[in-house]
């Protein structure tokens, strides 16, 4: 199957003409997923995940649950969340659900933040895998704690979260990236990782 997210200005998610799958929230337009089978002819799931200033920037798809993220506008549907507002979003989905039961976790965090790709990362000594977030945004402010590599504000930044858990400690960590506080205005950016097993 193939997973495709990101932002749409109208009702013909995710191709005008095309099937207009069942939501998890029937949304008019904004951040959305879709999962296509592999000959590309049919759409086996899809989502609205949010209104018309949201926008879901990166998706991975492992067995049949999706983990996607992005920007959101504040109408995003919660579950099991570290926090209820924020500038990004994260969202688990079981895409053999229907309706409010495809949703597995959704969250909020962050302000003046911008993910930019996420990656899911099976570990050697859990059996529920951590989901790290990578992004930037001009001052952004992270929940980052005292213990991270750099607790220095920069709008560069990597989150994880543990969707198996529930409220605060599905945060499972999160830090700056050491460097200018600046990097995101003077043309840095966070577009790729790759996360080990651990």
């Amino acid at each position: 199957y193939i997973a495709v997210a990101g932002k749409a200005a109208g009702t013909g998610i995710p191709f005008p003409g095309g099937p207009v799958p069942s939501g998890l929230v029937l949304r008019t337009a904004g951040a959305f997923v879709v999962v296509l089978d592999d000959a590309l002819r049919g759409v086996r799931f899809g989502a609205r995940l949010s209104t018309l200033n949201a926008e879901a920037t990166s998706v991975e798809m492992v067995d049949d649950l999706l983990y996607v993220t992005g920007v959101n506008d504040g109408a995003l549907v919660l579950k099991n969340s570290y926090a209820t507002t924020g500038s990004a979003f994260f969202t688990v989905l079981n895409s053999r659900a229907t309706g409010t039961n495809a949703l597995v976790y959704s969250t909020a965090f962050g302000t003046n933040a911008t993910p930019q790709n996420l990656v899911v990362q099976r570990g050697l000594h859990t059996q529920d895998p951590l989901v790290v977030i990578l992004g930037d945004g001009t001052g952004a402010v992270l929940p980052v704690p005292t213990r991270a590599l750099s607790t220095t504000p920069n709008d560069l930044w990597l989150v994880t979260f543990d969707p198996a858990q529930r409220g605060g400690t599905s945060l499972y960590a999160s830090t700056y990236l050491p460097g200018s506080a600046v990097e995101t205005l003077s043309g840095g950016t966070t577009l790729s990782m790759v996360a080990l097993p651990s």
